[in-house]
């Protein structure tokens, strides 16, 4: 039996994911970069939807449109007529306990030495790829689907399925709580979970860190916490105070925005600039979201019974490609500067090691011996 101590458990989490990230490092080709873009692009089509929402004061047509970013929503709007909802609670359930049942089982082969089995490591890279970093948002919408009926009503609920259509939503009720209490628990293991796993994907490459001895995982993780935030601080704009919560995702997406331009996290510069204008634009979203706010009722510029959103509300939305562009220039900008940095570094350096080139020679010579030869 293997002695299982807190030294144990950080050799196990680090082995798990070098031996899961070794060599994935190397497929840096153009396709996998364009790859990886893609993925950003999916993601913030996924994160945007739950910063725009009617919590806010939105319309519900400018809803609606936010909502055809999500390309995995859209999807399952379609095949709603013929598949339930709880059919994707289900399916997100069970993809996010195998993910954590694979790394736990990942984690005995690796302390038992038995690192010969490829299959399990593969499959959790995949897992890790799918549902961590490209449909984080939408599996922990899935798995949170018990208590998705307190935001609005009109979400289908466990008290209809179980107790019939007229039921109201009591998702800590019996027997409904049977369900909400376990699924609320693998929401907070499958966060834990996608913490780790973002955190060690670049910290267990020594190459991703910052000149300035910063990890880069920081970002990262923050990221990942945004998307927890988006995805449950909308109970808290819904059932209490909508400017807190609005004030609390801006403060957030500024972070986020300010620590990428720093530290530029990726290794390469099309992955930096695709996440910088993510975090513009998320910035300009949770910039809207105090705007609408704020405004009284009469001023937000909606329609609220033909769901129209109005000059306003069009003008606010129309600017995210802008703030989008704004966040790659910046990062573009932050690319240059380390280049001008490094370029200044590498001469300073030269000179420096002239010098003293130049003075160990001369004293070589004073003293009778050969100069150091360089070539």
């Amino acid at each position: 039996m293997v002695h299982f101590g807190r030294n144990e458990l950080k050799a196990t989490v680090f082995g798990i994911f070098y031996i899961m990230l070794e060599g994935a490092s190397d497929k840096n080709g153009v396709w996998a970069q364009r790859l990886t873009v893609l993925d950003i692009i999916v993601d913030f089509g996924q994160v945007l939807r739950t910063v725009i929402t009617k919590e806010y004061g939105w319309s519900g047509e400018v809803v609606a449109i936010i909502f055809k970013f999500d390309v995995i929503q859209l999807l399952t709007e379609i095949v709603l007529d013929v598949l339930p909802m709880w059919i994707f609670f289900v399916v997100a359930a069970l993809l996010a306990m195998t993910a954590i049942g694979v790394s736990i089982f990942v984690g005995k082969l690796f302390l038992e030495q038995k690192n010969d089995k490829i299959w399990p490591i593969k499959l959790l890279r995949f897992l890790v790829a799918v549902l961590v970093t490209t449909f984080f948002t939408n599996v922990l919408d899935f798995i949170i689907y018990p208590i998705n009926c307190i935001i609005d009503d009109e979400n289908t609920s466990l008290s209809q399925l179980m107790k019939g259509p007229d039921a109201p939503c009591a998702p800590f009720a019996f027997p409904e709580v049977l369900i909400t209490i376990p699924s609320l628990l693998l929401t907070t293991l499958f966060i834990v979970f996608s913490l780790v796993a973002g955190l060690l994907a670049f910290e267990i490459n020594p190459l991703s860190r910052h000149p300035m001895a910063m990890f880069t995982g920081r970002i990262e993780t923050s990221w990942t916490l945004f998307k927890v935030q988006a995805a449950f601080v909308v109970f808290f704009a819904a059932k209490v105070n909508a400017l807190v919560a609005a004030l609390l995702m801006f403060a957030h997406a500024s972070w986020l925005l300010w620590a990428h331009l720093s530290i530029l996290p990726f290794h390469e510069a099309p992955t930096n600039t695709a996440r910088g204008g993510v975090y513009g634009a998320l910035l300009w979203a949770t910039i809207t979201n105090i705007i609408i706010v704020v405004l009284p009722q009469e001023m937000r510029g909606a329609d609220e019974e033909n769901w129209k959103p109005g000059v306003l509300q069009t003008v606010l939305v129309c600017i995210l490609p802008v703030a989008y562009q704004a966040g790659v220039m910046l990062t573009n900008f932050s690319i240059e500067r380390v280049k001008v940095q490094l370029k200044q570094l590498k001469r300073e350096w030269s000179a420096e090691l002239g010098h003293e080139t130049s003075t160990t020679g001369f004293k070589g010579r004073r003293q009778g011996r050969n100069a150091p030869s360089w070539d």
